[in-house]
């Protein structure tokens, strides 16, 4: 039986790293199925750049008007398309203290569970949960009774999930490991780029300039760069660079991010993610293309 794939696309539209995650999750699944991508509300530019020299890859609305961020889901519960899997956006996945959020969240689950009982499996893949207080516990708890599997990009996110007694699930690479850039490049240079959200956490902020240091430190870079790639992150990751500019071959990157810069991306050979990314680079770049062929998931 071929595979349906459904992608509920949610996410933020302004971030070129999200665009890129969801791309990286989209052209991977369109490995194994068909994948057919929620794009209500969507803008255009980030849906176009999402079907951008895919394959495989079409808008749900090219088969049917219902989607499954409106109650039309329910007209679709009940059709004969045959989809198989349902893929909602990596990234953060939190409430934020918000009811709203809270309630959108809690719907989702319920949009899983109806449609694991007609038998299609769901997944939550790429995603950081964050929980901080009742409303967030229950709202895990919630999607772990009604997906398949949970597929977190931090294992220290694993192991808090473990211990509010979620089994079902696992460690994956950030998605932007599976980006595949088309052009050739011959650049020889051995550089890092960094780029970091401002969590108002000051033991965070003290993770990350030790680790930065240790990096500058250990001379192995020709460059380093940090650069932002949504508007808001563009204070902090330049108060990163004041802190550490006096090393040397350190520099800032004064424009936004945008996908057409994904160049940029392709002349680094790492990304500052997490302080466990640094140490298993080379082995994350291999699971990415692997973990797709096991069995966890399609």
């Amino acid at each position: 039986m071929k595979n349906r794939i459904v992608f509920i696309v949610a996410t933020q539209y302004d971030n070129v790293g999200d665009l890129l995650i969801n791309k990286c999750l989209i052209d991977q699944l369109s490995l194994h199925g068909e994948v057919y991508i929620d794009s209500k509300n969507v803008p255009d530019h980030f849906k176009n750049l999402l079907l951008k020299g895919s394959n495989n890859v079409f808008e749900l609305k090219a088969i049917t008007d219902y989607n499954f961020k409106s109650l039309s889901f329910i007209r679709l519960l009940y059709s004969n398309f045959g989809f198989t899997h349902i893929f909602r956006s990596p990234g953060p996945l939190r409430n934020g203290g918000s009811i709203k959020v809270f309630t959108k969240n809690l719907v989702i689950g319920m949009i899983f569970n109806l449609f694991k009982r007609k038998g299609v499996n769901s997944f939550l893949v790429g995603n950081d949960i964050h929980f901080k207080g009742s409303m967030d516990s229950f709202m895990v708890k919630h999607f772990s009774k009604n997906v398949a599997k949970i597929l977190c990009r931090s294992e220290e996110n694993v192991r808090a999930l473990k211990k509010l007694s979620v089994n079902q699930v696992g460690y994956i690479p950030d998605m932007c490991f599976g980006y595949r850039p088309t052009q050739n490049n011959s650049c020889t240079t051995k550089a890092i780029a960094i780029s970091f959200r401002d969590l108002e956490d000051v033991s965070y902020d003290d993770k990350i300039r030790r680790t930065i240091q240790s990096i500058l430190e250990s001379n192995k870079y020709d460059s380093v760069v940090f650069f932002y790639q949504v508007q808001r992150d563009y204070d902090y990751n330049k108060r990163l660079y004041m802190y550490f500019q006096e090393y040397k071959n350190v520099v800032f990157k004064e424009e936004c991010l945008e996908w057409s810069d994904l160049s940029f991306y392709n002349r680094f050979r790492g990304f500052l993610l997490f302080e466990d990314f640094l140490r298993k680079l080379g082995k994350i770049l291999t699971d990415i293309i692997m973990i797709f062929s096991a069995q966890q998931i399609l």
